[in-house]
């Protein structure tokens, strides 16, 4: 009889150990999951800010150029390139 009783348990104390393991794990790859999205959050946010301030950032640039380097001293300033 104390036989049947510690095989009860084992097989209780195993099925919560795996049903533990299934939730640990669960979360786990809901963690990965959720780092994995707000990466790519992250490098769509900053490829978006580049795409939109590079032309005023090669503007800003081009302008200053032309002002501190003009080819020759006589020569006028050509205008920016448009886009």
């Amino acid at each position: 009889m104390p036989h049947s009783i510690s095989a009860a348990f084992w097989s209780k104390s195993q099925n919560g150990y795996n049903k533990d393991m299934r939730k640990r794990s669960h979360s786990r790859g809901q963690a990965v999951l959720e780092y994995i999205l707000m990466v790519v959050m992250l490098a769509v946010t900053v490829a978006v800010i580049i795409r939109n301030s590079n032309l005023k950032i090669y503007n800003f640039w081009t302008g200053l150029a032309r002002q501190v380097a003009s080819p020759c001293a006589s020569c006028t300033k050509p205008d920016a390139p448009e886009f």
